[in-house]
Order: structure tokens, then sequence, then C-alpha cells
């Protein structure tokens, strides 16, 4: 079984009820059996088992033979889920014993400030137990515009997850039937799938088995943690190099750099110039080479570093029609800026003087 960590730097980010309702989910999924171990000292994950009793999901509150033997057998299980709803920061003792104990931990944060300011003694614990994590951006406002504020801010210290669930709204008491016979999945039940499958996605890559924090090969041989969360990225693009231009295929991509494939082999140390869809042109260096793909670092500064988290962030998390959308859009406003007109434009402008031109005609016969 697969243990998963949810924490926060305080009380009130939703991480209680998130942690039962990745528990359904999961058994819903077929990744049961489910196990929860509540190391929260209020209780409250323990308190609403008892309220929302399910046979099929397990509540054990916190104690130390959570980290002994008989776990350990537990653990050992094929298959199944367990997840913990840990304690604060201000319980060290519990939260180092909780991650211990951990294959993937969670860190929920609120889209606020203040959320972001007490990151750093929960990012200080889990990076002094060498565990895999990332965050969890909960309980954003549907019009609000801090989730993705946010999500700039945590790629600072970590991977954040490109899915933002939503705020929960409240239905109204005269609806809550009509809703219920309908069983329509709302925008945040979606989101919350999206989790789900991103969150398995992890766990599957993890095989079961704890792993240290997503690493990277730099340039000279050594081993450096990456500062920014990878994310799938299969797109065409094109990069510059010796004032030639070349074809590529992007497979992922950060803030700080991205894997490609290329008909032609990068020597490490290449300086050159991308040229990427809907995000636009970027010094890199090749940090990375084997027989199938190579690995570019961005030579950018910090403005241009936290405007393509920002950008990427936007792009993962709107999905790739809304990518589509995006980067029409963002062509067309080059175009205009240009005095450049494409294909479509010129077209629609033609008709325009066509239906003009025969609603003319038309009026000079009516007269005669």
């Amino acid at each position: 079984m697969q243990v998963l960590v949810l924490t926060a730097p305080k009380n009130g980010v939703g991480r209680t009820t998130l942690v039962h309702r990745l528990a359904r989910q999961a058994l819903q999924n077929d990744a049961g059996p489910v196990v929860l171990l509540d190391a929260d000292p209020r209780g409250d994950l323990t308190q609403i088992c008892t309220e929302q009793p399910r046979q099929d999901i397990i509540a054990v509150p916190w104690d130390e033979s959570c980290s002994g033997p008989k776990f350990q057998q537990l653990k050992a299980r094929p298959g199944g889920l367990i997840i913990v709803d840990a304690a604060l920061p201000d319980q060290p003792n519990t939260l180092q014993q909780v991650l211990l104990i951990a294959d993937l931990v969670a860190v929920v944060v609120r889209p606020r400030e203040d959320d972001v300011a007490q990151l750093s003694a929960t990012v200080d614990a889990i990076e002094a137990a060498d565990k895999p994590f990332f965050f969890l951006v909960n309980r954003a406002k549907r019009h609000g515009n801090m989730a993705a504020a946010t999500a700039i801010a945590l790629a600072q210290y970590g991977a954040v997850c490109p899915i933002v669930l939503p705020e929960d709204e409240p239905v109204a008491p005269s609806l809550r039937a009509r809703v219920f016979r309908k069983k329509k999945k709302n925008e945040a039940d979606l989101k919350r799938d999206q989790f789900w499958a991103y969150l398995s996605g992890r766990l599957e890559a993890l095989g079961g088995e704890a792993a240290p924090a997503e690493r990277a090969e730099s340039l000279d041989g050594q081993r450096e943690r990456r500062k920014f969360p990878r994310h799938s990225y299969d797109i065409g693009a094109t990069f510059t190099w010796d004032r030639r231009v070349f074809p590529c295929r992007i497979q992922n991509i950060s803030a700080g750099g991205l894997a490609m494939t290329a008909d032609i082999a990068v020597p490490l140390g290449t300086r050159l110039k991308l040229q990427i869809p809907y995000l636009g042109e970027f010094d890199a260096i090749s940090v990375h080479r084997d027989a199938m793909s190579a690995g570019l670092r961005f030579v950018i500064d910090e403005w241009q570093q936290a405007a393509l988290v920002r950008d990427l962030t936007g792009l993962i998390a709107a999905g790739p029609a809304a990518k589509k959308a995006g980067g029409s859009n963002k062509s067309r406003q080059a175009r205009e800026a240009r005095g450049e007109e494409s294909e479509g434009d010129r077209g629609g402008r033609r008709r325009a003087t066509e239906d003009k031109a025969k609603g003319a005609s038309a009026r000079k016969r009516a007269r005669s």
C-alpha cells in the first residue's frame, strides 16, 4: 500500500475534507482498500468518519504504533492506499514521524498571502525527511486571480499541481433535490477528477516505493534539486543554432528548462534560441543529452521566469482547448501589433467588401 500524506502550513485550508473525499474517490476508481490515519490532534477526520460511516473506509487515530512493525506489514500489502491527515508544523515530532512513512506528500494551500508566508517550516520538514512533495492550491474563488499568483509563489519552493481546486459553492435548499436527481458533475467535481488523475500518475510513477524529490542531471555531472515542476507539453517547436533553424519536438517543460527530441544532436554546453508556440522565444543551453532526447536549461532572468511560470500554470490548468484558443488570440494580437493580417482576416475583410458592393448595386436597381 502506498502512503499519501496531506499537510498544510495552517488550519482551515480544507485538508481534512480533502482527505475524506480522496478516500471516496480512490474507492470509486478501484484503488482501494483505503486506510485513513488521523494525525491531527484536533481529530476532525475521525469525527467526519464517525458522522459519515462507511465499511470500506477505515479511520484510525495516529499513535506511536502507526510507524511500527505492524504498520510496515500493512504497507507491504499489494495495492490500496493509506492517506494521512498530518499534523501541522507546530507539532514537529508528530509531523516528523508521519513524514518518515510517506511515499508522497501533498501540501494544501489556500490562495492567500498569509498561507504562502507560513510555508517555510512545512517545506523544511519535508526536505529534511527527503520525501517527494507537491503543492495543491485549494479553495480558490471562482472569479479571483489569486490562484495564479499563489502558484507562481509556490513554484519557488517546489512542484505545483496544475489543477486548482475551487471553493465549494453553497447550493440553495430549494435546488438541492434537483441537483441530486440530475447527478450532473459541476466544475468542482470535474476539477477533483482531474486532480485524482494527476495524483494517480504521481503515485504510479513512484511505483509503491518512496523516492527522493525530482532531480535533474546538470552539465557538470552533479545532481541538483529541480526548482520547478515539469509538465507534459507535447508540441512542435524550432530552435536556432549557428544561424540555422532546426525543427524539434518538446516532450516536457518547466520554468527552468525542457526536454526535446530533434533530428540533430546538440552538443553539451551549446547556446541556442528556442521558439516555442504560445510561450515565445527563449535563450537556452544544452545540459543533458542521450540517444533519444536533449535537456535544455533556460538562460533567462527572474522576471522572464516568473512570467513563464504564470503562462505555464494558465495553459496547463486551462487544458488543450484553451491553450489552442489562447495561442490563436495571442497570435492575432501579435499580428495586429505588427499591422499584419491572417488569411481569415483578409477573407473576412474581402467578404465584407463584396457584401457592401452587392448592397449598393441592389439599392441602385431599386431606385431605377
